[in-house]
């Protein structure tokens, strides 16, 4: 276990570093302004999930693999940010479809598309953190800091600092999808609705234009 002295110069690093606006709380803010509460606080989760994913792959020593490969390293962040160019590309497109006039909804069409069920916007959030190996990174070089060799399984402490590091980004993030969902909720035209999904769509760009420099 962490020592009460390394846990206290810990947590609030790390609140600070989640408070800190990243690719990930760009994903729950664009998630919950697209499509509501509940999927900016489900992105959350599944940002949490890939996170401590990252953590376990980095406490059982696979980190160095990929920080030491130049070639796996780009071949994951190119992958992420082809995966994010897809998630704007398909955002537009409802946005697109959301703007039809009238006229197209009487032969058919429907003014807006139907929200992503919940399980689909939490794979989003798991594969656009976990397709960024920047995150891996950090954590190699983060956690290391306050694991103690003297103090047990440097494995057990990697975990639960790694958990505590998910847990605050859960919170902070949650919060931003909620607050995020709550603007989409008061939003009672369409084309507002239509533009927010274009605001998503860019984005998405912006995640990706940071994951490849």
């Amino acid at each position: 276990m962490p020592s009460v002295h390394d846990l206290l110069l810990y947590l609030p690093a790390v609140i600070a570093l989640n408070l800190t606006p990243g690719n990930d709380m760009l994903f729950v803010l664009s998630s919950g302004l697209n499509y509501g509460r509940s999927a900016g606080v489900v992105a959350s989760l599944g940002i949490a999930v890939g996170s401590m994913l990252q953590v376990i792959l980095a406490a059982a020593g696979l980190a160095p693999l990929i920080a030491t490969n130049p070639l796996l390293f780009n071949v994951i962040r190119w992958v992420g940010v082809l995966y994010l160019l897809w998630l704007s590309f398909s955002v537009f497109r409802e946005s697109s479809v959301s703007c039809k006039p009238a006229s197209d909804t009487a032969s058919g069409s429907t003014d807006a598309l139907p929200p992503p069920p919940g399980r689909s916007v939490f794979y989003r959030a798991v594969l656009v953190n976990f397709l960024n190996p920047k995150v891996i990174l950090f954590v190699l070089a983060f956690i290391p800091q306050f694991v103690d060799p003297d103090r047990g399984s440097t494995f057990v402490q990697f975990l639960i600092l790694g958990g505590i590091l998910n847990l605050s980004g859960t919170l902070i993030n949650g919060a931003v999808g909620f607050f995020a969902g709550e603007f989409h909720r008061r939003v009672e035209s369409e084309r507002w609705l239509a533009n927010l999904r274009y605001v998503s769509a860019i984005l998405f760009v912006i995640i990706a234009a940071r994951l490849a420099i």
